[in-house]
């Protein structure tokens, strides 16, 4: 998957944007030509998507992860600990893609500033708006772009 880092629909899911069912296409042709056969595929990742996959094994762009939590560390008033969470999370989806399941929140490397609940639970509004974005990155990477 390496030799194809730099091809346009792994740049679009680095970046966090949906892609075409064009896009789409082509990352299957990679998978299920190129690197195996589509049988391998479902042997090894059951029914996840394509594009998940790849934005799991890729991850996300530095740049692009720090604008998505931007306006949430700069909006939002949070102390030092949620601060340090929310970069925490920040390198997670840098390394990872996205949030698998909101559980990872609870564990290390997280529970060592506080789980999300123990952090944000007293502002709700503001926890509900984290979890938004943490669920956005994986909605993001799962979904299509519209092709109308």
């Amino acid at each position: 998957m390496d030799e194809h880092r730099h091809d346009l629909a792994i740049q679009k899911l680095r970046t966090n944007r949906k892609l075409t069912p064009k896009y789409l296409e082509t990352l299957e042709t990679v998978l299920w030509q190129q690197l195996g056969s589509h049988e391998d595929y479902i042997r090894a990742y059951g029914d996840k998507p394509v594009n998940q996959l790849v934005r799991q094994l890729v991850g996300l762009d530095k740049e692009a992860a720090n604008e998505i939590f931007s306006d949430f560390l700069n909006e939002e008033k949070l102390n030092a600990n949620q601060i340090r969470f929310v970069r925490m999370l920040v390198d997670y989806v840098v390394k990872n893609g996205f949030v698998e399941n909101n559980k990872a929140l609870m564990e290390d490397p997280f529970r060592s500033v506080g789980s999300v609940v123990s952090l944000f639970g007293g502002e709700r509004t503001e926890m509900l708006r984290l979890m938004e974005l943490v669920n956005g990155l994986k909605t993001n990477a799962k979904e299509l772009e519209d092709a109308s």
